[in-house]
């Protein structure tokens, strides 16, 4: 119904309006609020939408970079016979127990991450509830914690408690490439959470 119909149908002169413009009136506005109401549906639809791919990508990402990783060092640990099962000195631990351990912990740290960003609303957004902000920030803490202790104990058995010239090249190179990826990664996060904390 348009403006100019609904100007002449109306008395402007006693401000009186009938049944029938009265109920046009009515019919004009729930349109207009249905309208609105679809709108805002499909609003919401394209944003969910939106954020399931922005949730995948990052998935996709997060896997892409740390899957290879984690299957490759659990792969090292239990395949290679160069080197892995050397004593490293007068520790219990070797390079092999070292590769399924990072490996491993590498898995669970990816499905953790890939959980965490699937049940959360907006993965950008900073989290608003304090225990889940809490628990979101022990567990990195505790994980990176982990992750330069037990890196540290790999840098020792690899380059100093172990004979490293008699493992394989792609042994040898895969684990030189960890470390230092490693120790890269650990170095980013920190920088990253200390520009979190300004």
């Amino acid at each position: 119904m348009s403006t100019n119909i609904i100007a002449t149908d109306i008395d402007l002169e006693n401000g009186k309006i009938n049944k029938e413009q009265l109920d046009e009136l009515v019919k004009e506005a729930d349109r207009i609020i249905s309208g609105i109401e679809n709108l805002q549906k499909r609003n919401k639809q394209e944003a969910s939408a939106y954020m399931c791919c922005i949730k995948t990508s990052i998935i996709l990402l997060i896997s892409l970079l740390c899957l290879p990783f984690g299957i490759t060092s659990v792969y090292y640990a239990f395949t290679d016979t160069s080197c892995v099962n050397q004593q490293a000195g007068n520790l219990y631990v070797n390079l092999k127990d070292f590769l399924a351990v990072d490996g491993i912990f590498i898995l669970i740290y990816n499905v953790f991450s890939c959980l965490l960003i699937s049940f959360s609303k907006n993965p950008f957004e900073k989290v608003d509830n304090i225990t889940n902000n809490i628990i979101y920030k022990v567990t990195l803490f505790i994980g990176n914690m982990f992750s330069l202790s037990w890196t540290i104990v790999g840098t020792v058995i690899f380059w100093s408690l172990i004979n490293n010239k008699q493992c394989n090249k792609p042994i040898y190179n895969y684990t030189f490439a960890l470390l230092v990826l490693k120790f890269v990664a650990l170095l980013l996060s920190q920088l990253g959470n200390s520009k979190d904390k300004k």
